[in-house]
Parts: C-alpha cells; sequence; structure tokens
C-alpha cells in the first residue's frame, strides 16, 4: 500500500491525497471554531465598533489596511483562507509528482519515501510557517511508488488473482482498474501496433475475449461481477445478405404480401412469411421454445404455452407516441411442430396507421408479449397511437422484456446489450447491407411521400422489412440460448 494514503475507513478515498485531506479537516475546525466565537460575541454597531478601535490606538502605530506587516490572524476567516490556499498547493504539488514521476519500480521499496511519509502528522499542519519543500519531496517519492504498483500490475498474468491489485488507485488517473481490464488494454494496444485491421462486425465488439459465463446457488447467470470473463468475438459469423430491388421495382415484387381491408378501419399491408424463408435456422424455434416453458426458467412466462407468445418488434418515425409508427411484426406459433409464422404490418402511407393498429391488436388479443425494450418502448407506443385513433385493445397477459434480461446475463461479458451485439456473440450471426435502425424514419418519410405521389419507392422498404424481421426472430433465437444456459 503506498504510505501516502491512509488506510481508515472515513478518509478512505482514492480521490483526495492525505496531505489534502489533513488540511480539509483543519481548515474546516477553523470555520467552526470562528463561527462559534462570533455566535458568543456581543453585538455591537459598526460605528461603535470602529470609534472604540480608533480610540484605543495610537495614530502613529496605525498601519495601512493592505501592508503586509499586519499579523494574517487578526482578520477574520484569514485562516481558514490561508489553508485552503495550502490544500491548492498540496493537490498542485500532487498532480506534478504524478506526472513527473520516473517508472522505476526500486522507488516503491525506497526507504526516503517511507520515513518522509510518516513524518506527516496532524501536528505539522498546527502553525501558519510550516515548510514546504520536505513534503513536496516525500509527495513524489510516494507518487513514483503509485506509478510504479500500477505499472506492475498493467504486466501482471491474466490468471494472477485480483487480490495482488493495490487497495487504492491515484486521484488524478486509473481510479479502480482491475488485472482483467488492464490486460484487456494491453492486448488491444498490441494488436492496434501490430496493423491488423478490423471488419465492421469486429469493430462492434472491440475487447471481447473468450471465457464461460458464472452462476450463483439460485440459479441465475453471474455476470453482474465485473471480473466475468467476456465472451469471444466469432471468427468468422454466418452472413445473412439484405435483399436489394431496383429502383421501379413493383411493391408486389419487394414485399410478398397483400393488401387487406377492413370496413371499419381501412386498408393496410401485410406480409405474411415462415420464419425459414428469412434463414433455415429458425425454423425450429417452435420446438425448442416448447422445451424452454417445460422447464419454467423464466417465472414471467410461467403457465404460458408455445401457442401463446407473441414476438414483437415496431418500426416508427419518431421516438415519443407522438409520432405515428409505420411497421408492426410479430411472430406468432400454432404448436410447437409446425414452422413459427412472421406476420409483418405495413402502413404504406400516414392513414393506414390505424388499420394496421387495428389488425395488430386483433392478433395480440389474450397472447403473452416477448419484446426487446418493449416495456420501455415498444408497447408504450402501441398504447399511445391506439389511443390516438380510439381504438379499443386489450393489455397483454404477460410481457416479457428480453433486454432485462440480457443485461442481467451478459452486461459484462459483452461490450453492450444492443441486440446486434447478442446476435454476433451468441448466434454467430452478422447482416450485410441492412439499413441502421437511425436512418429508418429518414427511409420511410422518404417512400411515404413517393408512394403517395405514384412515384414508386418500394426498393426503399426492402430492407427496412428485413431489418423488422430479422430483429423479431432474433429476439425469439436469443430467448431460446438464455434459457438453455440457465438451470431448471
Amino acid at each position: 500500500m503506498p504510505e501516502d494514503f491512509d488506510p481508515t475507513p472515513e478518509n478512505a478515498s482514492p480521490l483526495v491525497p492525505t496531505r489534502a485531506r489533513r488540511l480539509m479537516n483543519a481548515a474546516r475546525a477553523e470555520n467552526t471554531r470562528q463561527t462559534n466565537a462570533a455566535a458568543s460575541a456581543p453585538r455591537t454597531s459598526a460605528k461603535s465598533a470602529e470609534s472604540s478601535v480608533e480610540s484605543k490606538t495610537a495614530p502613529e502605530a496605525r498601519e495601512p489596511r493592505g501592508s503586509s506587516s499586519s499579523s494574517s490572524s487578526a482578520r477574520p476567516g484569514a485562516r481558514a483562507r490561508d489553508l485552503n490556499r495550502r490544500i491548492r498547493d498540496a493537490v498542485r504539488e500532487q498532480t506534478q509528482a504524478v506526472y513527473s514521476a520516473p517508472s522505476a519500480a526500486p522507488i516503491a521499496s525506497s526507504p526516503t519515501s517511507a520515513t518522509a511519509s510518516n513524518d506527516f502528522s496532524s501536528n505539522d499542519f498546527s502553525s501558519h510557517d510550516t515548510p514546504q519543500n520536505g513534503h513536496a519531496n516525500a509527495l513524489q517519492n510516494a507518487n513514483a511508488s503509485q506509478h510504479a504498483n500500477r505499472t506492475q500490475n498493467a504486466n501482471t498474468p491474466r490468471d494472477e488473482p485480483a487480490s495482488a491489485l493495490p487497495p487504492h488507485c491515484d486521484f488524478v488517473s486509473h481510479t479502480h482498474m482491475s488485472t482483467h481490464a488492464a490486460a484487456d488494454a494491453a492486448a488491444e494496444s498490441t494488436t492496434s501496433e501490430s496493423g491488423s485491421r478490423s471488419s465492421s462486425w469486429e469493430d462492434m465488439a472491440t475487447g471481447a475475449m473468450r471465457g464461460a459465463s458464472r452462476r450463483d446457488p439460485n440459479g441465475v447467470a453471474d455476470c453482474a461481477r465485473p471480473d466475468a470473463r467476456r465472451l469471444a468475438v466469432p471468427d468468422a459469423p454466418r452472413v445473412i445478405h439484405a435483399p436489394l430491388f431496383p429502383e421501379g421495382a413493383h411493391f408486389k415484387d419487394v414485399a410478398d404480401g397483400g393488401e387487406r381491408f377492413c370496413a371499419t378501419h381501412g386498408t393496410h399491408y401485410r406480409v405474411s412469411r415462415l420464419a425459414d424463408s428469412y434463414d433455415a435456422v429458425f425454423g425450429g424455434l417452435g420446438a425448442r421454445l416448447e422445451k424452454l416453458l417445460e422447464r419454467e426458467v423464466f417465472p414471467a412466462l410461467s403457465g404460458a404455452s408455445v401457442q401463446d407468445l407473441l414476438f414483437v418488434d415496431i418500426e416508427t418515425t419518431g421516438l415519443s407516441s407522438a409520432s405515428p409508427l409505420f411497421l408492426v411484426g410479430a411472430l406468432s406459433m400454432e404448436d410447437a411442430r409446425s414452422t413459427p409464422r412472421l406476420d409483418l404490418f405495413l402502413a404504406r402511407d400516414y392513414p393506414e396507421e390505424e388499420a394496421l393498429l387495428a389488425a395488430f391488436h386483433e392478433l395480440a388479443r389474450g397472447r403473452s408479449l416477448v419484446t426487446f425494450n418493449g416495456k420501455s418502448f415498444d408497447w408504450p407506443y402501441i398504447e399511445g397511437r391506439s389511443r390516438a385513433h380510439r381504438l379499443r385493445f386489450e393489455p397483454p397477459p404477460r410481457h416479457f422484456d428480453l433486454l432485462h434480461h440480457a443485461r442481467r446475463m451478459w452486461k459484462h461479458q459483452l461490450p453492450n446489450c444492443k441486440l446486434q451485439t447478442l446476435e454476433l456473440h451468441l448466434c454467430n450471426r452478422t447482416r450485410l447491407d441492412d439499413v441502421p435502425g437511425s436512418q429508418i424514419p429518414r427511409v420511410y418519410h422518404e417512400f411515404a411521400r413517393r408512394y403517395s405521389s405514384g412515384d414508386g419507392g418500394a426498393h426503399l422498404m426492402a430492407p427496412v422489412l428485413h431489418h423488422n424481421a430479422l430483429d423479431i426472430l432474433t429476439m425469439a433465437e436469443i430467448l431460446c440460448l438464455a434459457g438453455e444456459e440457465m438451470p431448471a
């Protein structure tokens, strides 16, 4: 442990050095003493106090107000101001010592630094004329030892226990760096210096490393611990290409669906396809979900069947329900043996939103929702837009938000818990020519403008529909993987 730090619980702060803490305590005590003295003194007017001072002081004995020979203690708060100034000086010296200290390790074992640091006591700061030179040298030696300890810990092998780390870190930088984090930083610097160039999906997961998840006795993955091993970046993930069409393509060719008409709510467009038409791996989701529900590893889905589940994702034109939505995707299953069916409810123009929502509520009635951040965004958005159109709907009997569970399981094993990050690391799959979610509102506004004017624009919606479909199918696959990793 560096000698310059006080290990007592009340002062064990890695951001403030011991000397500065002692000066702060002395300043607080002095301010308290002066406040109590001022409160107990008799109240006199300013004029009477000035006249009494002038009568007791001879004219020739008076000194100018700005004279430096006058005692600093005669002014109210002078001692506190002086202590605050010395605190700033101590912190400045500490900062300069950190950046000017050499990285040589023998300084950490120098007896001079330990002796000089042990000379610090509360009595050293009881007067105004305390010398500063000896303390500056001691602070420089102590901070040099801290710098050497940080350098040594950064080069520690990965399998060394975390107990070898110093209990405190420097107050300027490197706060609470673990052995694994230092090793990760060293590995990243080595990779960058070697000149190797990473692809886009590798850049998404920079710093990830291989390792198995840990569990607690209750059966929940213990990934809230900072020392949990990171998941590996796949060497060769499978690539799914988004469909691309020429600019003059017909809407029927781009979205293989049909127009649905309702006498009450109007018209919308609906695309209904089997899950394995997007990728063959999605054909067995029904059987995997049935095994998951039989084990009852998720209390939020307890008692639900495969027919009750409905995976939902939406695409909107804004972040609040004041803006319309234009696409709702829903994945449902008739039974475990059948292939899941994915329905995309699309509003080709803004007035079709009401018919879209009415058709979705008809499908979702009595089903349990599974969403990704749906409790905070998707379902409140659907509720807000349905109320705007005065539609009647029933709240879902169950709602499982996969994002919350993903954060509990993998937040310390992945760079982030975005859906495409989970898809890359857990499903070993990435996307090509996919439209980013932040650009989807702009793409739809351009499509709606061109569609309403009869100028085509159907090719713009092809990657958007594919993006929404893959988001829903990835949710179902991640739910199966999460349930398979958890014990019954």
